[in-house]
């Protein structure tokens, strides 16, 4: 089975909390859409809302030793009240889909953890984007040191100026 691909900006009006009800139950497809766009589309939620990845992390261990019910009580389970109240929607769904099922939250605790581990692959994708803009921005500037100019090819790094070397 193929999974279609669909560009970020579908997964805007996603409904996360949906998704979390109909995913964590035994409907294939609706854990494959959980584990998929859903959570492509809390990643991008979350980051939104300036969560880190290790917060999501967190809170999924949170989820694995102390239980969904027990989770739900924590006073913050991520930092910024914005984030909370969107975090703690998804919690709410799960919970509501999960009931006293251990399996269910265990399965949401899955969740988090790939929502975490996905912002921290787009945090990295977008950190290498942003480098390699910064290389080609520097090689098109002629910057000698880091872009594509030479030393000694009449710029003005290192053996670039003839009066450093003593020439004239």
């Amino acid at each position: 089975m193929t999974v279609p691909h669909r560009p970020d900006d579908e997964l805007w009006d996603l409904d996360v909390g949906q998704a979390l009800r109909a995913g964590l139950g035994d409907d294939e497809r609706a854990r494959m859409f959980l584990f998929g766009d859903a959570a492509i589309a809390a990643a991008r939620d979350a980051e939104d809302f300036g969560i880190a990845p290790y917060s999501m992390l967190f809170l999924s261990g949170c989820v694995r030793s102390m239980g969904l019910a027990a989770a739900l009580e924590l006073p913050e389970p991520v930092i910024g009240d914005e984030a909370v109240i969107v975090v703690r929607s998804w919690m709410i769904a799960a919970h509501t889909a999960a009931g006293a099922d251990l399996s269910r939250e265990f399965r949401f605790a899955q969740w988090l953890e790939a929502v975490g581990m996905l912002m921290s692959a787009r945090r990295r994708a977008q950190d290498e984007a942003a480098g390699e803009s910064a290389e080609i921005a520097r090689a098109e500037d002629g910057d000698p040191v880091n872009g594509a100019g030479e030393p000694g090819s009449g710029g003005d790094g290192p053996g670039g100026d003839d009066r450093q070397s003593g020439g004239g």
